[in-house]
């Protein structure tokens, strides 16, 4: 579900999410409608194959349903950061010293197979980021949060 709601909002330009809402749902099901015609049609024809040429059928379905589901999940290019999106562009910052936008990130971000980069932890203790924050990062990080002005918030990110 955050996926869908991350996918209207960046959809929904002119502050309309309902009626983004509204029309992916209709749309979602015209095209389920459509697909399970499709597949009582595909049936129909392969009802008296062998079992052999059933199962290539599926097996050619079901690849090319995961091929051009990943890439309409590739040609996504949305405008915001996530965690994911957002510890890529920090890390090639760090190594390159050159950052990215969010088109290079979307680019650079893998579909599938994502390791949790970090986990993200509100109202944390100094003494139990020492076990996870290397010293001299986490000293700056204390001066840096120590000048700021009142009220300000700041980010520990620890990879």
């Amino acid at each position: 579900w955050s996926s869908r709601v991350a996918l209207t909002q960046h959809f929904a330009i002119r502050n309309n999410t309902a009626d983004v809402s509204a029309r992916n749902g209709a749309q979602e099901t015209l095209f389920t409608m459509v697909g399970m015609l499709g597949g009582m049609y595909m049936a129909y024809l392969l009802a008296e194959s062998s079992p052999f040429v059933q199962a290539i059928y599926f097996f050619v379905g079901t690849i090319s349903h995961l091929y051009f589901n990943y890439k309409s999940v590739k040609s996504l290019v949305l405008t915001n950061f996530n965690k994911h999106r957002a510890l890529i562009c920090i890390n090639r910052y760090l190594s390159t010293g050159i950052m990215c936008n969010t088109a290079e990130a979307n680019d650079l971000e893998p579909v599938m197979w994502w390791r949790e980069p970090f986990q993200t932890t509100f109202g944390v203790r100094p003494s139990e980021l020492k076990k996870v924050v290397p010293a001299p990062i986490l000293s700056d990080a204390i001066k840096h949060a120590m000048s700021a002005p009142e009220g300000k918030r700041f980010a520990v990110i620890a990879t």
